[in-house]
């Protein structure tokens, strides 16, 4: 998933700062199945102990990967735990096992597992790709990438590793390696429309806007219910001021996916540039009833109703904006704003002077310095 961050646009004295979410990325190679006909057909097993495996250890391998397959991941372990107490070296066991757990965010147990299906089998490159996947979810984008360089080293053609590898190395920061694997993954599998979509937030993210959107509509040509792809070439279309173009693609997308709260928090940031007001803030309300705990709504909404003379409205907002992240120096700002536009000298002081103390902790002096500026021309 790409990285969360919050896009930010200075905009007019009262509202010092937009908020929209940041491009979803696709994931792609989570949870690849180990097929127990491997086992059996590719010979792993041993000869002699084909019919204890069969009888025991695989028909609970089998069941669950049945459960699993059912959308049943609690059931699937505890089948895959019996099979292990059965076959303590059955290393595909373990992998699925793994696969599992990360599914069910136990992460930790995840890479347990893939670790002791690479003890039984040092070889195995899915079982590095999956524990990448773990770590890198966790945090770990440095120990993914040296498992997916493993991974690689042990099946050099593998695209889907290097979607992962890519997407590592975004998480870093590094978006010209992330380019670098995300064409590599395209050159083996040019139908994965999900690396079209990472690549496209790699190129927005240096400016590349022009080859984000071909990157965009590439992988809407493959999947055209891909209701990320339309909301990141919405962002993209907006930064490029083509609002009426991020309007179609988050209408698109949500027609897709009507439960995809970004499209509407970004959509109606959109309306809200281009002076609809009335219609961003039914957007919002929309955002904020799919997920009450969106900040960024919260205070997207605060500034519509600031901008439709609904002080109090856009202070409570705000208020409400800061219970959920109180790091929001610019909801601090734009409330000391309508505390002033109020009359009440004291609240809009002490947000303002509070919002100019955290922007130059974030390394923000110029809007900290405008803060400032603006708690002065109120006191004249």
């Amino acid at each position: 998933m790409k990285v969360s961050k919050i896009v930010t646009l200075i905009i007019l004295l009262g509202s010092i700062f937009s908020f929209s979410q940041a491009p979803v990325s696709a994931k792609l190679g989570e949870a690849r199945i180990s097929k127990s006909q491997k086992l059996v057909a590719a010979g792993d097993a041993d000869s002699e102990m084909l019919p204890t495996i069969t009888k025991n250890a695989l028909f609970y391998f089998l069941q669950g990967n049945q459960l699993y397959s059912k959308g049943d991941k609690r059931g699937a372990i505890e089948n895959f735990n019996t099979a292990i107490k059965l076959k303590p070296d059955f290393a595909e066991v373990y992998y699925n096992r793994g696969i599992a757990r990360a599914e069910l965010a136990d992460k930790l147990g995840a890479v347990e597992d893939f670790n002791q299906a690479l003890r039984i089998n040092p070889d195995y490159a899915a079982a590095y790709n999956n524990r990448g996947n773990a770590r890198r979810e966790s945090g770990d984008a440095e120990g993914a990438i040296s498992d997916y360089n493993k991974a690689l080293q042990l099946n050099p053609t593998d695209a889907e590793t290097y979607n992962n590898r890519g997407r590592a190395h975004y998480s870093l920061g590094d978006m010209q390696a992330a380019v670098s694997d995300y064409n590599q993954a395209l050159q083996l599998n040019p139908k994965l429309a999900e690396v079209y979509l990472n690549r496209g937030n790699a190129r927005a993210d240096l400016q590349d806007m022009k080859g984000a959107i071909e990157d965009y509509n590439q992988a809407l040509q493959l999947n055209p219910k891909d209701y990320q792809a339309y909301c990141n070439r919405g962002l993209t279309r907006r930064e490029l001021g083509d609002m009426q173009g991020a309007i179609v693609d988050y209408t698109q997308a949500l027609s897709v996916n009507p439960k995809f709260v970004d499209a509407y928090n970004n959509r109606g940031t959109t309306h809200l540039q281009m002076g609809n007001k009335k219609a961003a803030i039914a957007d919002f309300n929309k955002a904020l009833l799919l997920n009450p705990n969106l900040a960024e709504a919260y205070y997207n909404r605060g500034r519509a109703r600031a901008d439709m003379g609904n002080k109090k409205g856009a202070i409570q907002d705000y208020s409400k904006a800061l219970q959920i992240n109180p790091d929001l120096a610019q909801a601090y700002g734009n409330r000391g704003v309508a505390h002033f536009q109020l009359g009440d000298k004291n609240n809009g002081t002490a947000d303002l002077q509070k919002a100019a103390q955290m922007f130059k902790q974030q390394g923000l002096p110029d809007f900290s310095q405008r803060a400032l500026e603006i708690i002065k021309k109120f006191d004249n």
